[in-house]
């Protein structure tokens, strides 16, 4: 689709006449600027880009490819089709193998970046809405109340064990992360939810026998 971007501007001159006289009694003028269409955008929702922080390089590339492909929500859901031909088209783009983007997509699965929609087979992925969208607000929320996804305390990689990805990307990976490093950022992860959980119940219990309490002196 073709877009516009030269900036022009137009004045306008509005006049105000009174009926009985015939005489002008106010002139406006405003001035109108267009700065041409805008162009495509997909939005990153701020309350969960950390997620991604600790997503490799690689792998962010084919993500970035992925989501150019992404319909805008008026036409249809935020699922993108990347059958044989879009991973070669992938591939080509970035300088790397088919397999090399097959496997990220495979680890964008596990990191719930991606869903496969349909079978095991099926070539087609929801783009996960509460990380990315493109189109109107209320159908983005929409969408997300249908996807089940929390980034509280978690991160692309604490998803995705390194043991999960196939075996032909663990040597592009090891650099980026260790396994032994991913189960320690995991299990801290995991001991601070905890942490966390257990704090809001002691909160929650004390606040009920001080609501308790003060019934009882009433």
């Amino acid at each position: 689709m073709s877009q516009s971007t030269k900036q022009t501007a137009k004045i306008e001159t509005v006049k105000l006449i009174d009926h009985e006289t015939g005489k002008t009694k106010v002139t406006h003028e405003a001035i109108t600027v267009n700065y041409g269409t805008e162009p495509d955008f997909i939005k990153l929702y701020l309350g969960t880009v950390m997620y991604l922080a600790d997503m490799p390089t690689g792998i962010a590339g084919v993500l970035a490819c992925i989501i150019r492909r992404i319909p805008y929500m008026d036409e249809e859901d935020q699922s993108v089709y990347l059958p044989g031909e879009a991973k070669r088209m992938i591939a080509q783009k970035l300088g790397k193998s088919e397999q090399y983007v097959s496997d990220s997509i495979t680890a964008l699965v596990k990191g719930k970046i991606l869903f496969r929609l349909g079978t095991r087979h099926s070539t087609r992925y929801l783009v996960n809405p509460h990380i990315f969208g493109r189109g109107h607000w209320k159908d983005i929320k929409e969408l997300q109340l249908h996807v089940n996804f929390n980034a509280n305390g978690t991160s692309f990689w604490s998803e995705v064990l390194l043991s999960d990805v196939p075996e032909k990307m663990r040597g592009v990976l090891a650099d980026t992360i260790s396994i032994s490093e991913i189960k320690k950022k995991k299990k801290e992860q995991n001991e601070n939810r905890r942490q966390k959980e257990y704090e809001e119940l002691k909160t929650q219990i004390r606040q009920e026998l001080e609501a308790e309490q003060n019934a009882k002196n009433q």
